[in-house]
């Protein structure tokens, strides 16, 4: 869809996931598709393996946060502000990197975040 026609929409409901965030700092998943990376990004991989492993999984677990939290909203995050005018009906993410709460979106109003299993 064309930006004139997405200005000229009266409503619209999003769906998005990998990418939208690169512009943050925050590499897509489909980039950690080796062995190493899984093995860092899954934590069923990681919990049972050790002691030391889970220590080590654990800390590399907490840096990332770290890093995300520092990363800021791009201008596709604050443009989904829009949905407070009404123009946006709904907002469904993929994303987990918390760039849209930190732009100003109200989870379940009108953006609803993918689920993480709880731990």
């Amino acid at each position: 869809m064309s930006v004139r026609r997405i200005a000229q929409t009266k409503s619209l409901i999003l769906l998005y996931g990998a990418g939208v965030s690169v512009a943050a700092g925050i590499e897509p998943f489909e980039r950690h598709n080796d062995t190493e990376s899984r093995r860092k990004w899954d934590w069923n991989i990681a919990f049972g393996a050790g002691p030391a492993e889970e220590n080590e999984w654990l800390e590399w677990a907490a840096s990332e946060q770290r890093r995300l939290f520092q990363c800021e909203p791009t201008k596709f995050h604050r443009w989904l502000n829009l949905e407070k005018s009404g123009r946006i009906k709904s907002i469904f993410s993929m994303n987990m990197d918390g760039l849209e709460i930190k732009s100003g979106l109200i989870p379940n109003v009108h953006y609803y975040p993918v689920r993480l299993p709880q731990i």
